[in-house]
Order: C-alpha cells, then structure tokens, then sequence
C-alpha cells in the first residue's frame, strides 16, 4: 500500500532536502496550513484536512474533511487518524516541528501512537529524522551529524 505522507504547517526552509524524501506513489494529505507548502514541495494534495483557523478553506474539487475549530485532536491527528482509517500503516510527517511547542509534542507523539498501531513512521524537519525504532536494530551511516537515542 501507499504511504501516507501528512504535511502540516510549521516552516520547512530546505525543501529540496525534503523534496528527497518523497515518492510519486504517496497519498498526500495537507493538513491546513499546510497548504503553504504545496508549491514548494511540487505536490498536490490528495486530501485536505483543518478547521481552517490559520488559512482560508480553499474552493477545489480535492476531497476536504472540515473541521470543528473546538475539538480534541489536532489537525495533523486527526489527518492521522483518517490515514490509519484507510488502511495507511507507513507514514512521514513533514512540517510538524515549529514554533507551537504544544503542537510540536503532540505531533512527537504520533510516532508513538501509530507504532502501538504497528505502523512505520517518521517526521522529518529541517534538522532532524526521528522515528521509533523499538527493539530493531539500527544502522546510523555516516551522514548523520548528531545522532541520539532515547
């Protein structure tokens, strides 16, 4: 099955460096504003996820789930969620890390949540890979600057 990439709305400054990670095949779901990064990421959306408080819902034809503003998950959760609904058990999560640290830790999260699913998951930013690794083994090549492991 595809993979499930959700792109939310923190900044992504090296979008080339994000753009190496992506796959023709995946399922993009643009979770509000992060809808910014379209453009940039030279993709389209495949569904469109927000309550639409930070951005103003745009009119297409693109499948959109609108939201309450008042609820219990964030946008990019309740993205997530959608994915797991449809079958998606590999994920990566791109514009998660910024400047709202509760978001931020929520996002973190979700590699938690969709590990416990038995899902595959990574967030990627501009300065960082993270994902659960469990017991697996790993391999750390030689590109990594810092690498940690908690």
């Amino acid at each position: 099955m595809k993979r499930a990439v959700i792109v939310a709305a923190a900044k992504i400054k090296n979008y080339s460096k994000i753009r190496k990670f992506l796959s023709k095949d995946d399922f993009y779901i643009f979770c509000d504003a992060g809808l910014k990064h379209c453009k940039k990421l030279k993709v389209k959306p495949d569904l469109i996820v927000g309550d639409f408080d930070s951005i103003k819902k745009p009119s297409t034809n693109i499948e959109t789930i609108v939201l309450p503003v008042e609820k219990d998950d964030t946008d990019t959760f309740f993205a997530v969620k959608e994915a797991l609904k449809r079958g998606f058990t590999n994920f990566l999560l791109l514009g998660c890390i910024g400047e709202r640290f509760d978001h931020s830790l929520c996002n973190v999260s979700v590699l938690l949540h969709l590990y416990s699913r038995g899902a595959e998951c990574v967030l990627i930013d501009d300065y960082s890979k993270m994902k659960i690794v469990g017991e697996k083994p790993i391999f750390v090549d030689d590109t990594c600057s810092y690498f940690s492991l908690m």
